[in-house]
Formats: structure tokens, C-alpha cells, sequence
């Protein structure tokens, strides 16, 4: 188990396990790059980055060799944050939702109602 502090409260992680145990947080590990496929970048929409002359280009972030160095620190944060979500994104989402309908009753400019009358998109 680990205890994560988040806004000044303390969650208990069960799911979370250590990608990289024994390593430092500045040490640096071979990664798959995440961004492309196979070393060819492909954006938003599976549109395709080419040179100009239609021959496809390499992955600005791995250049085209489909792997990174990743600090081991980063890898870790992006776990604990996905073990947080994944065990208590239930609680959070709801706990947002009761806040924003709260500060949605409360204000006024939301109570206000407004009738238009025929022909008044006319008047200027």
C-alpha cells in the first residue's frame, strides 16, 4: 500500500506496484515512445506527417526508432497517478460534480430567466 497526498488529503493506493524497484528517480530507462507507430509519426485523426515529396517522415520524439529514454521518476508519477484515478476517480469525479452544482445554485445570474416577446430580436 502507498499513501499519496493530493490536495492535502491522504489516499491509500492498493493497486499501485514500483515500474522500475531498486532504481533512482534521475536514472533513465528504455521506453516504447507512445507517440508514433513503428518510428512513423501519426497525428490526431490518423492524418500523417510527410516531407513534402509524400514520403512519410520519422517520430519527432523517438526519431523513428519507436523508443525513448524515459527518466524513472516520470514513469513512476504516471503510475501512481493512473493507480489514483483508477481507485478513486469514482470519488472525485462525484465529489466535482456536488461542487459544481453547489456553486451553480448559488449564483444568481443562473436564477435569472429570461422571456422574449415576438419581435423583439427587431428592436435594437
Amino acid at each position: 500500500m502507498t499513501d499519496v497526498r493530493v490536495g492535502g488529503r491522504v489516499w491509500t493506493l492498493t493497486t499501485y506496484t514500483d515500474p522500475h524497484p531498486g532504481r533512482d528517480n534521475t536514472d533513465r530507462v528504455v521506453t516504447e515512445c507512445g507517440m508514433c507507430v513503428d518510428g512513423v509519426f501519426t497525428g490526431p485523426s490518423t492524418t500523417h506527417w510527410d516531407n513534402g515529396r509524400g514520403d512519410r517522415t520519422w517520430c519527432f520524439w523517438c526519431n523513428g526508432s519507436n523508443k525513448r529514454l524515459r527518466q524513472v521518476g516520470d514513469l513512476r508519477r504516471a503510475a501512481l497517478t493512473e493507480a489514483w484515478w483508477r481507485e478513486h476517480g469514482d470519488t472525485i469525479r462525484a465529489e466535482s460534480a456536488a461542487k459544481r452544482a453547489a456553486i451553480a445554485d448559488g449564483c444568481p445570474s443562473n436564477r435569472r430567466t429570461v422571456t422574449v416577446q415576438p419581435g423583439d430580436h427587431d428592436r435594437r
